[in-house]
Formats: structure tokens, sequence, C-alpha cells
């Protein structure tokens, strides 16, 4: 899994360190985007996993949480609700999916 690299002053989350890549490279790259600054303005923590439809956030403590995405979530409910009204107008089940699909 991933470590993550943040700014240190407002914990704002600069990007990902995939193994076998080298995280001091990784870190010099943020500091050469539109980002800037030195590499001891970055910490880095290292996560399990990303989970799906949430947003990855940096905490006071400096340590990784996981908040609902506003985006996705509406996109979730909208889904259901649109779901549960194809039902309704009589769509099976395998007709969802193979509308869904392509």
């Amino acid at each position: 899994m991933p470590d993550v690299i943040y700014r240190k002053s407002d914990r704002l989350v600069a990007g990902y360190c995939y193994p076998p890549q080298s995280l001091e490279l990784e870190i010099q790259n943020v500091c050469d985007s539109e980002l800037g600054g030195t590499p001891g303005q970055y910490g880095t923590v290292w996560i399990e996993g990303i989970q799906p439809g949430m947003d990855l956030v940096i905490t006071e403590d400096h340590r990784v949480d996981f908040v609902p995405n506003p985006t996705m979530a509406e996109h979730i409910k909208s889904r259901a609700s649109g779901m549960v009204k194809l039902k309704a107008l009589g769509l099976t089940d395998s007709e969802l999916r193979a509308l869904l699909a392509g």
C-alpha cells in the first residue's frame, strides 16, 4: 500500500508513493511541482488501503482518517433512487445490469 505525502503546514495531501518507487524521489517531485517547498516541509504516513467513496484527510495529530466524499455520497443516493424507480417501471435485475454495464 502507499505512503501518503502531505504538506505539514496545512496537512494538504500532495501525493502518494507506491512501492517500489523511492519516497525521497516522490517528495522531491512534489517539491518541484506547483506546490513547491523543500522536502522538510512535507511529511509522510503509510496507509493500509484506500476506502472507495471516502476522502483521505490528515488529522491534526498527522494520522490518516477517511471522511465521506459528499459528491460520491450524493451519487450513491441518486443511483439507489433511480434503481427503485426503474424497478417500479417493471425492469428486472438482469435488464438493469445490462443497461448499466453498457
